[in-house]
């Protein structure tokens, strides 16, 4: 893939293995059809079939992020990252969000190769991959990655000199 090394530098700065735990019920989001997501002051999440027509209706950047009820990272990042007001606004504002349970929609998980979760794809207006990020990214690390890809800073620099920037 031509944008590897994405992968492999996020990987070491914020790779966490996925694991088995006791999960909650979510709050549906506002595509419900699709997946769960946050209550509407966090992520607007979109169905995966809604999320790609719309990205490229719009010509946005889609954000695709992959969980299943057990799975406590997932939580975890519900609870940290995508309800943390900048993360999810600069989401709602830049990006096509899309959720995607992988239980409930194994076919699309399998499209993508999810091998752990949570597992978050970023992905081009015209359904091109840009990159993916295996693991639990926490708030603090998931704000800098978004403007990294929405701005097209991964074309011209690796993930850490952008975030060295001034």
């Amino acid at each position: 893939m031509k944008y590897l090394w994405i992968v492999m530098v996020m990987a070491l700065l914020v790779g966490a293995p996925a694991v088995v735990g006791a999960g909650e019920a979510r709050e549906e989001g506002v595509a419900a059809a699709g997946g769960k997501g946050t209550a509407a002051a966090g992520v607007r999440w979109y169905t995966f079939e809604e999320g790609f027509s719309r990205g490229q209706r719009e010509g946005k950047k889609i954000f695709l992020n992959f969980y299943a009820d057990w799975c406590q990272y997932c939580q975890v990042m519900e609870e940290k990252t995508f309800r943390d007001n900048a993360v999810a606004a600069y989401l709602n504002d830049h990006y096509i969000p899309i959720q995607v349970d992988s239980d409930r929609q194994p076919k699309i998980a399998e499209q993508y190769r999810v091998e752990g979760l949570p597992a978050t794809f970023f992905i081009a207006s015209d359904g091109t991959s840009i990159g993916s990020q295996p693991g639990y990214i926490p708030p603090e690390v998931m704000l800098p990655l978004l403007r990294f890809i929405h701005t097209d800073s991964y074309r011209k620099m690796d993930f850490e000199t952008f975030r060295e920037r001034p």
